[in-house]
C-alpha cells in the first residue's frame, strides 16, 4: 500500500537523525496470517517479525470456540524518534480471532523527525477479527503519525480499536505533544471505499480541548465494528450498556456497514471501559458470547 507522507509531516520527514528512519532496530515489521484447520480452530499459519515485536504463543481461553488469541509484545521502552513500525494481519476465510497488545504503546519523547505506526488488515469472508491493541500514549514533544488500511470482504467482520491518551496524565504532562494524526481506511477488495475516519490534533495550533474537537475532555477512544449483522439492534445493545463516566456515544457506520463508537474522558479507564462494554455487547449480538476476562 502506499506510504505517503501528509504534508503536515513532511517537516519532519526532513529531519536527519543519527540513526536514520528505516535502520535496523527501527523499522519494525510484523506480519501474521490466520486460518482455520480442518475441526474449525483457527491457528497461524504465517509469522514473521523484526525487532522490536514480538508475538506470543496462541491462546485458546476464549469463550468462542476456536477462536486464537494473539498478543503483540514489544519488549523496548517504547517507540523512539524515526521509528517505522509495520503491522500486517490477514483473517483467511473462517478465521476468528483476537489480537491485542500486552501493554499500552509509549510514544516518547522526541526532537527530530517523527514516529509511524502502520497498520494493515485484510479480513476475507466468514473471517471474525478483532483487532483491539491497548492505548497509545503521547509523551511531551511527540510527532506521531498512525495509519490503519483495511481491505474488507463482503461477510467479513472486524472490531478494530483506537484509544489517545494525550501524555502521563498521572504526572500532569497533558497535550505536551507536537502533533497526532490517526487514520482509518476502509476498501472493499475492488479498492471501492467503505469508511474513512481521521484524527487530526496539534496542540500549538489549535487547542484539543476546543469546542467541536474534544471539548472539555482529554482522552478520546474509538471502536468500530463493521462487517456485523444487524447494525441497528446493536446499536440498541450498545446505548442499554454505556453507562460510566466517560461521555459516549454510538452511530451506524456508512452505508449501515456497522457501528461506530467514539467515548470521551477525562481520564483513561473510563473511555476504556465504555469500549469494553460496547465490545461485550457486539459480542452477544454477533457471536452470541461474553468477551473474555479482563486482565487482572
Amino acid at each position: 500500500m502506499t506510504r505517503s507522507v501528509p504534508a503536515a509531516f513532511e517537516g519532519y520527514a526532513a529531519e536527519e537523525l543519527p540513526t536514520p528512519a528505516g535502520s535496523p532496530g527501527k523499522d519494525g515489521r510484523l506480519e501474521l496470517t490466520l486460518a482455520p484447520d480442518t475441526e474449525g480452530v483457527t491457528r497461524a499459519v504465517h509469522e514473521y517479525v523484526e525487532v522490536p515485536f514480538h508475538l506470543t504463543r496462541g491462546l485458546y481461553h476464549d469463550p468462542v470456540p476456536g477462536l486464537l488469541t494473539r498478543c503483540i509484545q514489544t519488549p523496548t521502552g517504547g517507540v523512539a524518534q524515526g521509528d517505522r513500525h509495520r503491522t500486517e494481519v490477514v483473517a483467511k476465510q473462517g478465521t476468528k480471532a483476537h489480537v491485542t497488545a500486552q501493554s499500552a504503546t509509549k510514544v516518547q519523547s522526541m526532537t527530530r523527525n517523527y514516529a509511524r505506526l502502520a497498520v494493515d488488515l485484510e479480513v476475507e469472508e466468514g473471517a471474525y477479527l478483532e483487532y483491539l491493541p491497548e492505548p497509545v500514549i503521547l509523551h511531551e514533544g511527540t510527532r506521531c503519525l498512525q495509519t490503519a488500511d483495511v481491505t474488507l470482504h463482503e461477510g467479513g467482520t472486524l472490531l478494530f480499536s483506537d484509544v489517545v491518551v494525550p501524555g502521563r496524565l498521572a504526572r500532569g504532562e497533558c497535550f505536551a505533544y507536537d502533533r497526532y494524526r490517526s487514520r482509518l481506511c476502509v476498501d472493499a477488495p475492488d479498492g471501492t471505499p467503505l469508511v474513512y475516519d481521521a484524527l487530526d490534533l496539534a496542540p500549538d495550533e489549535r487547542s484539543p480541548q476546543s469546542p467541536g474537537v474534544l471539548g472539555e475532555f482529554a482522552v478520546v477512544g474509538t471502536l468500530y465494528a463493521l462487517g456485523v449483522e444487524d447494525p441497528d439492534a446493536i446499536t440498541d445493545r450498545i446505548h442499554d450498556r454505556l453507562d460510566s463516566e466517560a461521555h459516549a456515544g454510538v452511530s451506524l457506520a456508512p452505508g449501515d456497514r456497522g457501528v461506530i463508537v467514539r467515548a470521551l474522558g477525562e481520564r483513561r479507564a473510563p473511555v476504556t471501559d465504555a469500549l469494553r462494554e460496547a465490545w461485550a455487547a457486539i459480542r452477544e449480538s454477533h457471536l452470541g458470547a461474553r468477551i473474555p476476562e479482563g486482565r487482572p
